[in-house]
């Protein structure tokens, strides 16, 4: 197949593959935990000066280690509750119809953890100057000291619920988000599977009184395609063999229709039958180069199927040595729902990290459609 540059249609820079589900989940704890540890990391540091400032009117002031030593205990011990807070603020969220009880739950729990806190933070504290100071004096009394930082304690309690609601709705919203594009998806299922049946049985009436025998041959071959459709329409995605298998099953009908006005060659890597795609996402290609760049013309021609593996990339192929994109040809290419459910399914499963393109072959007698996309394993 000769290559020119791609018309883009729809272009992204790549991504990285897909991780297994425990590697992924392993990953996300880490990055939850590098990000508290972070976060109190820098409230230790910016509230550093204040301590320092503050113990200068103790008979035993603090020098500027000892400083951030008293913080570095008093918000890593935070780090270690926040875990727990962030769990109970998603497991009694503050919404209807339990926003009352919520409410006073999380009031009576406020309470509680910020207890903890200070008995845990007395004992560090006890540790703290055992090994590091000789002696100290707070510069307040110390009830005065543990009723302020009790206080505080129930307000970094109540931030850190406020976080876990904000990432409960958020949660919640990508969930909804990700629920639309499945049900958009099915709607386009829904779609294009009568379409494809309809354009397919148009043809095959046509043969009826023409020659019953080839028309006989093609419902047969209908009804395996179909059976063998219902059996992978559950699946979300399926491996390109699979996806090949089908087209071949169709590219049979097809033959039987056009006889020798069709041709098809095969160009697929061995390396890419086990990669991933989405289900069905080849048929309509191939549909409309066989309708809008076979069909048309009474000399019939070819089509070419490649699929290669480049890098971390799966580029896949269909070209035609048809009419080419004439401005009917073009217009049902763009506005079609062959077309229109590859991009909404290439977007569905790859956000922006793909590339669907289609150009004219040289000359302008043909269309290349080309897609690119990550290359991910296929469940066996």
């Amino acid at each position: 197949m000769k290559k020119n540059p791609p018309s883009l249609i729809s272009t992204a820079p790549p991504d990285e593959s897909s991780m297994p589900a425990a590697s992924a989940k392993t990953a996300r704890r880490v990055r939850s935990g590098a990000a508290i540890f972070l976060c109190w990391t820098f409230l230790a540091l910016i509230f550093m000066p204040q301590t320092y400032l503050s113990n200068l009117r103790s008979p035993t002031p603090l020098g500027w280690r000892e400083a951030w030593l008293a913080n570095s205990v008093l918000f890593y011990l935070w780090a270690a509750f926040t875990p727990l807070v962030l769990w109970l603020g998603k497991r009694f969220l503050i919404e209807q119809p339990r926003l009352l009880r919520n409410l006073a739950i999380h009031f009576g729990l406020s309470f509680a953890v910020a207890g903890a806190h200070l008995f845990t933070l007395q004992q560090a504290n006890r540790l703290i100057v055992g090994l590091f100071l000789t002696e100290y004096v707070p510069p307040v009394p110390v009830l005065a000291l543990a009723v302020g930082m009790g206080a505080t304690n129930v307000m970094l309690y109540w931030g850190i619920v406020g976080v876990s609601q904000a990432l409960a709705y958020f949660r919640r919203a990508k969930d909804r988000e990700v629920s639309l594009a499945r049900a958009q998806l099915q709607a386009i299922q829904t779609q294009l599977h009568p379409h494809f049946l309809f354009n397919t049985l148009n043809a095959i009436s046509e043969l009826v009184h023409e020659d019953a025998a080839r028309a006989e041959r093609s419902i047969t071959q209908l009804s395996d395609l179909l059976r063998n459709s219902l059996q992978t329409d559950a699946a979300d995605a399926i491996t390109l063999k699979e996806e090949l298998d089908f087209l071949k099953k169709y590219v049979e009908i097809q033959q039987t229709l056009l006889e020798e006005r069709l041709g098809v060659e095969w160009r697929v890597a061995p390396e890419t039958l086990d990669a991933e795609l989405p289900n069905l996402l080849l048929q309509p290609l191939l549909e409309n180069a066989i309708r809008h760049g076979i069909a048309p013309k009474a000399a019939g021609g070819k089509i070419e199927i490649g699929a290669a593996r480049v890098g971390d990339r799966l580029v896949v192929s269909i070209a035609d040595d048809g009419v080419g994109i004439g401005a009917p040809v073009e217009r049902n290419i763009r506005e079609g729902i062959g077309l229109k459910s590859v991009r909404t399914r290439l977007r569905h499963f790859y956000g922006e990290a793909f590339r669907f393109s289609l150009k004219d072959a040289p000359g302008g007698s043909g269309l290349a459609v080309e897609i690119v996309i990550p290359f991910r394993e296929g469940a066996s």
